[in-house]
Order: C-alpha cells, then structure tokens, then sequence
C-alpha cells in the first residue's frame, strides 16, 4: 500500500510577477504526499525491457507534440482528498483507481499555478522531464526519457498512469522518449533513441491512449548523430511532423510518408512545431527559428543570440497558441517568450529555470517542464499567460 507523509508548501497570497512567485503575505500549508514503501502493489519500474504481450508492429517515426486540447471538466485540486491504489495492467501500464487523485509533492506557488514532480522511478517521478504535449481530453503528457516511459497528469497536476516507450521492431524494447505529441483522437505519437545502445537512429511510434503500440509499420529516423529527435501534430492539415537532425518529415497519421526534406543548409534542428501549414523549428546551436511550409520551401528564419528581450538563448521547445502566437522555452536565458506569427518579440510570459518543453491548451494553460537542479513540470493558468 501507499504509505502518507506529509511536506510543507507555500501559498503566496499576493499574486505573481513574471513567472515567479513572491514571498510577501506567504503561508505555509501541508499537503500529503505519496511515497513509494516496499510493500507497495506498483509494478517493476526498470522499463527497459517491460514488453507488450500482444504488441505487433506499431508506427515509428520522430514529431513534436501537439500543444491543443479540448477542455474538458476537470476535478478540482483537493488536498484533503484520499490516495488512490495504484494499478498494473498486463501491458504494463501503471493507472489510477481514484479519479481523484492529487498531486505527488505538488507545491502550489500561488492559488491557480501548480508545479509537480521530482527525481525518481516511481509512478509522477522522473529521471527527466523533456518533451510536453497537452492532448484533446485535458490530459498533460510528458517524455520520461531515462525512465523509458511516458506518463500522464491532469491538468490540475494530479498523476494518471504511465506506459512504457515499446519499439516493436526492436524486441519488445523500450526507447528514451524525447517528444510527444497527440492528435485529435487520442493517440500518443512519442519519438526517441537509445535502443539497443544505438544511438545512431531514432523512432517514432503511436500509442493509443493508454499506451498500447498501434499496428503500423514502424518508421526508424536514421543518422540522427545523437541530437534527440522532436514531433509534433498539425491538426489542421492532420500530419504529423517531425524533425531529426536535418531532416524534417510530414506523415499522414497512418504512417504514410508524405514528404521530406533538409533543413536550411543543413543546419540540425531541435524542437519542431506545426499551425495552419507552416512548420517551425529551432536551430539551437544559431539560437534562430526556421520557418517552412509543408513542401519544404523556406519562407522566413527569425531570432538572434543574445540576453536582452526578445533575444534567443539555445532555444529549445516551441508550439504555438489558437491566436497563431509563436512561444518557445527560451532555455539559457530562463524564460518563456511569445512571438508573433511572423517572430516579432510580443513579450515575456514567465521566468522559470532552464525551461525545456512547452505546451499551451486551447483555453490558454500553458505546461512548461524544466531542470534546475531538481526535475518537475509547472502549469500556468490562463490569466498569467495572457494577462
């Protein structure tokens, strides 16, 4: 069983300024948390080699996340609510009997933004939150990449369940997820490398919801010389789009290839993202954005290295909101900034240490995992996105 312990969090009371929380008027409040114990019913959390019993051959192929969602209800956040039992499927997805749920050592900064998530293997922990996509059921999804897996959070921070990144083709063996993206029926697209010490070659693979393979071929993202691949869903075009290395692909969602083709003068390529049939991807090494259609044509690139507003520092993930905003984790200068269609600097949404992935719903929550010494995920309410 799951054993309660409890841990001091602070609730300012005076609101928030870009993207920190201040300490004026501040009270501390305790909030149980979840803490794995010996006797506890999880399943075996080395993925590495967790195999699906009827997985056949599922899609691979490498995309960045799709940052839309539709709303949905939500339960609200309710620190007197009982744990829930953890349970194990025989796919080795680990779910939630309890809709209620609250989040594992969430601290709540002020009343409306929640960061969740620490270091570890047990079910809401991770080794390292990377890629981020918010999906058509309100559902925060994350790559968990030395864990192998994926796992899924509601909105209001509380853990759902977990999968396995499986790669069919590979023996049943489990990939390091570098990014995730949902289409509008559910599906999980995840891309990934590391399988089989081959760090030469990425994947792509779809998932359904609740993190079965699905059966199509796989696609194998070949020469991507260690720099971890990205996906992402183009709903209004339904593709899904994929950068590694200097490659960018466009998939149709049942695995077909659609077209591809290299990045400008071969640049690599990190993050990607995909609205109204312009793909957008960061080039971190030159801190820029480059910017195409879905044939490959060039149209413009934007962004310049530096610190000051508006400037890049080794940007890393990017999405866009329904206005056709561009934001992108602006990594080494630790903030979040939105653009405008065309890479105009509009402003600063948050300050927030060493974001890496972000995604922005469709009512304005925006979901930014990030790294500063310790590994967790943030939500951001609407009215401090677009205040």
């Amino acid at each position: 069983m799951t054993e309660l312990t409890s841990m001091p969090v602070t609730v300012a009371d005076n609101g928030y300024f870009r993207g920190r929380a201040s300490t004026k008027n501040s009270r501390e409040v305790t909030l149980p948390s979840t803490s794995n114990s010996s006797q506890a019913s999880t399943p075996n959390t080395d993925l590495t080699t967790t195999t699906l019993p009827d997985a056949t051959m599922p899609v691979t192929f490498t995309l960045t996340s799709t940052k839309m969602a539709s709303q949905q209800p939500t339960i609200p956040f309710d620190p007197t609510s009982p744990e829930p039992q953890m349970n194990a499927n025989g796919d080795g997805v680990v779910t939630l009997t309890s809709s209620t749920h609250k989040e594992s050592r969430a601290r709540i900064v002020n009343s409306e933004k929640i960061t969740f998530g620490e270091e570890g293997k047990g079910p809401g922990k991770f080794s390292f939150a990377r890629g981020v996509a918010v999906s058509s059921y309100n559902e925060i999804v994350v790559a968990d990449p030395g864990n192998r897996r994926v796992q899924v959070f509601s909105m209001k921070g509380a853990f759902l369940r977990l999968f396995p990144t499986v790669v069919p083709d590979v023996n049943g063996q489990a990939m390091r997820p570098c990014d995730v993206a949902t289409d509008g029926k559910g599906y999980v697209w995840a891309v990934g490398s590391n399988v089989d010490s081959n760090r030469r070659h990425g994947y792509l693979v779809q998932y359904s919801r609740q993190g079965k393979p699905e059966l199509n071929a796989n696609h194998v993202l070949r020469n991507i010389y260690n720099y971890p691949p990205s996906v992402a869903f183009d709903a209004a075009n339904n593709k899904v789009i994929v950068a590694a290395y200097t490659d960018i692909y466009v998939f149709s969602p049942n695995g077909s290839s659609y077209t591809s083709f290299k990045s400008f003068k071969n640049r690599a390529v990190f993050f990607i993202t995909s609205d109204e049939g312009h793909i957008f991807v960061t080039e971190a090494n030159k801190s820029k954005v480059q910017v195409y259609n879905h044939t490959g044509r060039r149209l413009f690139i934007f962004g310049s290295e530096g610190k000051g507003k508006g400037k890049l520092n080794f940007p890393h993930d990017i999405c866009t909101d329904n206005s056709g905003h561009i934001i992108i984790a602006n990594w080494l200068n630790h903030c979040v900034d939105m653009f405008t269609s065309r890479g105009e600097f509009v402003r600063t949404i948050a300050e927030i240490q060493s974001p890496w992935g972000v995604a922005v719903g469709p009512h304005g929550q925006m979901a930014v995992t990030s790294y500063d010494y310790t590994v967790h995920v943030t939500i951001f309410p609407r009215h401090m996105v677009y205040p």
